[in-house]
C-alpha cells in the first residue's frame, strides 16, 4: 500500500490529463436558411432565439465541460452494448449492420435485418468461430431526412415484435438518478418530441424509449411505449416552419419574431440564454 501511495504522487496525472482532453469549446454559428437541423436538437430549440441569432449573426459558445462529456461519452458506450450485444440476442433489433472485417453493410435501405451470422462477402472469412459474434458485425444507425424542411436525424434503432405491427423506432437514454425519478410515469417531453420527429422521417407509428438511470445498480432501467401523434408532428413542423421563415426573412427587422417560450426574463432558461437581452430588450445589461 506505501509502494501505492508513493507511485501516485511521483507519477503523470492521468485524470488532469483526462479533464483536459475531454473539456471543448466550440462556436455555434446561426443557422443558415439551407441549413439542416437535428431531430436530436429540436427539443432544446427556441425558434425565437435561431431567428434572433440570424438576424443578428449572432455567435454563441458552446462549452462542454469534461464531466459531461464523460457523461455523453458513457452514454454513447450504452449505445454500443444495446446495440450490439443485448439486443441482437433478443432478436429483437433489426436494421443495418456492418462488417468489420471487409466493411461491407448488409440490410438497411428499406430491408431491416437482424443481425447476420455469415458476411455475404465472398473471400471475407474471419477467424474460426468468429461469424455469428458480436465483434463481427456492428449496428449502423441509419439517416433520414425531410428535404423540404430540412430536418434530419438518425434513431438508435429499429424494433420488431410479434405484437405490434411493423416496425418500431428504439430510443436508448442514459438519465441522472433525479431525471430518472421525472421519468418513472411518464417520458420526458423533450424525448417525445425527439421521438415524435422520427415517426415524421421514418413514417412509423410506434416506438420505445428506454431509460438507463447511471446511478443505480439494482433495476437501473425502465421504459416508454410512445405512439404517433399527428399534433405533435404538426406542431414540430410548424416550429420548424417558423425558423425557417424568420430565417429566411431576417434582413426585415419588421418582419414578425416567433413567439417567446420564456414567460420573463428571469426565468430559469432566459437567465442561460445568451440571446436574452435581443429577446427581452428591456433587460439591462449587466
Amino acid at each position: 500500500m506505501a509502494r501505492s501511495r508513493v507511485l501516485q504522487k511521483i507519477g503523470p496525472d492521468l485524470v488532469a490529463h483526462i479533464h483536459a482532453t475531454l473539456g471543448s469549446k466550440k462556436l455555434v454559428l446561426p443557422i443558415e436558411e439551407d441549413g439542416w437541423i437535428s431531430a436530436s436538437a429540436l427539443p432544446r430549440l427556441c425558434a425565437r432565439a435561431e431567428v434572433l441569432a440570424a438576424r443578428h449573426d449572432f455567435e454563441r459558445s458552446d462549452v462542454i465541460e469534461y464531466y459531461s462529456q464523460l457523461t455523453f461519452d458513457f452514454g454513447k458506450g450504452l449505445h454500443w452494448a444495446m446495440q450490439n450485444h443485448v439486443l441482437p440476442e433478443l432478436g429483437c433489433l433489426v436494421g443495418e449492420w456492418r462488417c468489420t472485417y471487409c466493411g461491407a453493410t448488409h440490410g438497411g435501405g428499406g430491408e431491416n435485418i437482424e443481425r447476420p451470422s455469415v458476411c455475404a462477402v465472398s473471400g471475407c472469412c474471419p477467424p474460426s468461430g468468429g461469424h455469428g459474434d458480436d465483434t463481427v458485425f456492428e449496428y449502423v444507425e441509419q439517416y433520414f431526412r425531410d428535404d423540404d424542411y430540412r430536418v434530419k436525424g438518425h434513431p438508435d434503432g429499429f424494433l420488431t415484435f410479434d405484437s405490434q405491427p411493423g416496425l418500431g423506432i428504439l430510443e436508448l437514454k442514459s438519465i441522472s438518478e433525479r431525471g430518472f425519478k421525472d421519468v418513472r410515469d411518464v417520458p420526458d417531453i423533450g424525448h417525445v418530441i425527439q421521438l415524435q420527429t422520427y415517426f415524421w422521417l421514418t413514417g412509423l407509428t410506434w416506438g420505445v424509449i428506454v431509460y438507463w438511470n447511471k446511478a443505480a445498480w439494482k433495476a437501473p432501467m425502465l421504459q416508454h411505449f410512445v405512439e404517433r401523434d399527428e399534433d405533435t408532428i404538426s406542431s414540430i413542423k410548424e416550429m420548424v416552419q417558423s425558423i425557417r421563415d424568420g430565417v429566411a426573412q431576417r434582413e426585415d427587422p419588421h418582419f414578425p419574431l416567433p413567439e417567446r417560450i420564456c414567460n420573463s426574463s428571469d426565468c430559469r432558461r432566459a437567465e442561460e440564454c445568451s440571446l436574452v437581452k435581443l429577446c427581452f430588450p428591456t433587460v439591462e445589461s449587466t
